[in-house]
């Protein structure tokens, strides 16, 4: 009878639509389906008219009754409601059993639907169904990560499940944003694209933590290093596949999916390296992005060159710090002119002349072109070569008697 009264509310709420208007109605739809997510729980937990796997079905269709009545009337808050109350029942329903793949399951049945609202909805108001079911989905992983009873087939499953999610967000995303275009074309109302391109970033940083936490148990910097490579190589492809066009969304997830992919190359060098070897992989790299900057006139290249030095650069501080305690840093790596000189005066040269080669190529000037860059990055470069002479005299200065540091100085 309760179940039947929840209905009925649906069907008055679909009256007042017809006869009336969709905002009146939406108070009578939004109380419909609150009363069918309330049954569900109810007849379970107070009644005990049926056991919590049933009582799972009832929310998961009573979800589904909302996103159809969300649909029937255009209703964003309808399909929100449908979808916490679907993320709350399993709370509300739990038996204190951890949890497992059959939650998993549901909740990705509740993110598919989810996102196929948003995707019909087409407008920037629907779109906030991925925020909805994003943050809910997020909470559900971590708890069956933290508090599931896992062996390493079933947190295989966890990853799996994972990358199942991230896939459907980024494809709903893409697709969403192409359809959008077409749209744009037909009514010109141009959309945002700022809250797709930061949904993709989280996206694929929940994805890569919850990889780097699962591998963290197999004690394997290799399997973790090849996992966040894969991931760079997705991201850049994604990137470079996505053609310069007139619509905005695309053109924000194509430098989106850059900016991932080379943040997830960086992010390679400490997960898969340890000690010194950091600021050195960095400086490399920092090389390999200022040239490809100056080779291809990529501004975001340019910009990963100096972020990945500097980050090289508070690497070395913290090698130094070690040095005092035993670290690889504080032992003799050279004799110059039988003269010991430790490890991070190497390192601090090393990434002085990595920091001269970055400023000059942020500066350079690409083949083909007439003009040089834009005068921001004769600034950048500038500054860098700079912070790069700067460091030189420090470690000279610091790391030599006066002989050796004299013809530091003067190299």
């Amino acid at each position: 009878m309760m179940s039947l009264g929840g209905l009925a509310l649906l069907a008055a709420g679909e009256i007042v639509y017809r006869r009336i208007n969709h905002i009146s109605a939406a108070g009578l739809f939004g109380a419909g389906v609150a009363v069918l997510f309330v049954i569900s729980y109810a007849g379970n937990v107070y009644y005990a008219a049926y056991d919590y796997q049933t009582a799972f079905i009832f929310a998961l269709a009573t979800t589904v009754i909302g996103s159809a009545v969300a649909m029937r009337g255009r209703l964003v808050s309808i399909a929100v409601l449908a979808q916490i109350g679907g993320h709350i029942a399993p709370i509300v329903l739990s038996t204190g059993q951890p949890p497992g793949v059959a939650l998993l399951a549901y909740v990705l049945t509740l993110q598919i639907v989810a996102l196929v609202l948003a995707m019909w909805g087409r407008t920037p108001k629907w779109w906030i169904l991925r925020a909805v079911s994003l943050a809910p989905t997020a909470c559900w992983v971590v708890v069956c990560l933290l508090q599931g009873h896992w062996g390493a087939g079933l947190a295989n499953e966890v990853l799996w499940f994972t990358v199942v999610y991230a896939a459907a967000y980024q494809g709903e995303l893409l697709r969403s944003a192409l359809l959008a275009g077409e749209q744009q074309d037909q009514r010109s109302q141009p959309p945002t694209a700022g809250f797709g391109s930061i949904f993709s970033l989280l996206v694929t940083a929940g994805l890569t933590a919850v990889v780097l936490y699962i591998f963290y148990d197999y004690d394997s910097r290799l399997l973790r290093g090849g996992s966040t490579l894969t991931l760079a190589a997705l991201t850049l492809a994604g990137g470079l596949l996505l053609r310069s066009s007139e619509n905005p969304l695309v053109d924000a997830l194509k430098i989106s999916y850059r900016v991932q992919g080379l943040a997830l190359i960086v992010l390679f060098v400490p997960v898969t390296f340890t000690g010194v070897w950091i600021s050195l992989a960095w400086g490399v790299l920092s090389l390999a992005f200022a040239a490809l900057g100056a080779r291809f006139d990529r501004p975001l290249a340019r910009s990963a060159a100096l972020c990945t030095w500097l980050l090289a650069l508070i690497r070395l501080l913290i090698d130094i710090a070690d040095a005092e305690y035993g670290g690889a840093a504080g032992h003799i790596w050279l004799n110059l002119l039988g003269h010991p000189t430790k490890g991070y005066t190497v390192l601090a040269w090393l990434l002085a002349a990595a920091g001269l080669g970055i400023g000059w190529l942020t500066q350079a000037r690409y083949p083909l072109r007439t003009q040089p860059p834009a005068v921001h990055w004769s600034w950048a470069g500038m500054g860098a070569t700079i912070l790069a002479t700067i460091l030189w005299w420090i470690a000279s200065l610091a790391g030599l008697p006066a002989l050796g540091a004299t013809l530091a100085l003067v190299i």
